[in-house]
């Protein structure tokens, strides 16, 4: 197992309900990162629903989970021939943490006309650009994670401005393999692009992230971009694109978050 998958291990608590503890080593400041917490429901869900694969999970963010124990309880939405869906509650202290509705199915089953008008983000192969060493301050998910910059698109981290927009290349640091799953996780492991257009010391806290899977990932690196045009009252959007290493791609994603200097 890896330690991704050390860390979502779910136990049977009665009919379509389970215990997790909730992992330490995913977070930032002591909170857990959003992309695993809603990993860690769809990987629920995955156990009540007959079919494969995500095809599309928005995780709703009530409040701040907690490290520790959890429970998961899910119920069933509908069950079809060639889509299932769910919904996950994560539950902590009495109090609804996140909440996670999916639709699942089985992506190598697709069939349909498919038409692409874009293209993957051009960037150096994942071997050119150096990996980043050492976590960031605070964060227990950044060791866990093979992050690769592109060269110029995070000027915030010099203390510098540019556009709202970031990317690189990703994949988990002890080797496990992207699968539809990890792809969740991928969508909320880069720092908010944001960053680059105003002043970096807030926090962003994410209120809704939605995935898109679109195809079952090739093993290697993914290659991610992430943009935000938008940035009003404090409120922003985060729109991703997941690229496999084969250059197709694997997933879109947006974000929906908080601008907060509150910490």
């Amino acid at each position: 197992m890896s330690e991704l998958d050390d860390a979502v291990i779910l136990r049977p608590a009665g009919e379509l309900a389970f215990d997790v503890d909730v992992s330490g080593g995913w977070g930032i400041s002591g909170i857990p990162n959003g992309g695993y917490l809603s990993y860690l429901g769809a990987r629920a869900l995955a156990a009540v629903l007959p079919h494969p694969d995500p095809l599309t999970v928005t995780t709703r963010y009530a409040r701040p989970a907690l490290v520790g124990p959890a429970r998961v309880e899910c119920e069933l939405i509908k069950i079809g021939r060639t889509q299932s869906a769910g919904v996950a509650k994560v539950l902590q202290q009495g109090k609804e943490r996140l909440r996670v509705t999916a639709t699942y199915g089985a992506l190598d089953a697709l069939d349909g006309p498919t038409l692409e008008t874009g293209a993957p983000p051009p960037m150096p192969p994942p071997e050119a650009i150096a990996p980043r060493i050492g976590a960031p301050p605070g964060s227990t998910f950044g060791d866990r994670v093979d992050l690769r910059f592109a060269p110029g698109t995070v000027p915030f981290l010099d203390g510098e401005r540019g556009p709202m927009a970031l990317g690189g290349w990703i994949r988990l640091a002890d080797g496990r393999e992207p699968d539809p799953h990890v792809l969740l996780l991928f969508a909320d492991a880069f720092p908010p692009p944001a960053l680059n257009g105003v002043d970096a010391r807030v926090w962003v806290p994410t209120i809704e992230l939605t995935v898109h899977v679109r195809r079952r990932p090739s093993p290697g690196f993914v290659r991610a971009w992430f943009s935000t045009r938008f940035l009003i009252g404090g409120r922003l959007e985060e729109d991703g694109e997941l690229w496999d290493a084969s250059g197709r791609l694997v997933a879109l994603s947006r974000q929906y978050a908080l601008f907060s200097t509150g910490g």
